[in-house]
């Protein structure tokens, strides 16, 4: 970045992936199924299934983890499922307080 001559620097903290979103990836992809016959399966639109696989989304709720979970094959043994299970109370990066303490 230049100003009046000058340089500066600027430096960026990478945002936070969830990993919810990457185990609902690794389900598709191990199911063999395509976001539109997943999507059909659970009566959504195939670009609900592209957000839910987006490493930046937050907003998962478990019952369409568990939808997604279903359409891509057998619920119980879907990672993802577990793994928002876990952080149901856990809130996103972007939320969380400085410094580790919680109101």
């Amino acid at each position: 970045m230049r100003s009046a001559g000058r340089v500066h620097e600027v430096l960026l903290e990478p945002a936070a992936m969830n990993p919810v979103s990457a185990e609902l990836l690794r389900a598709i992809e191990q199911s063999g199924l395509s976001y539109h016959e997943i999507a059909r399966r659970m009566g959504t639109g195939h670009a609900v299934i592209s957000r839910m696989v987006n490493p930046f989304y937050w907003g998962h709720s478990l019952p369409t983890v568990r939808r997604l979970a279903r359409g891509a094959g057998d619920e119980s043994q879907n990672e993802a499922v577990h793994r928002l299970t876990q952080m149901q109370n856990v809130p996103p990066p972007s939320s969380r307080s400085e410094g580790g303490s919680e109101m």
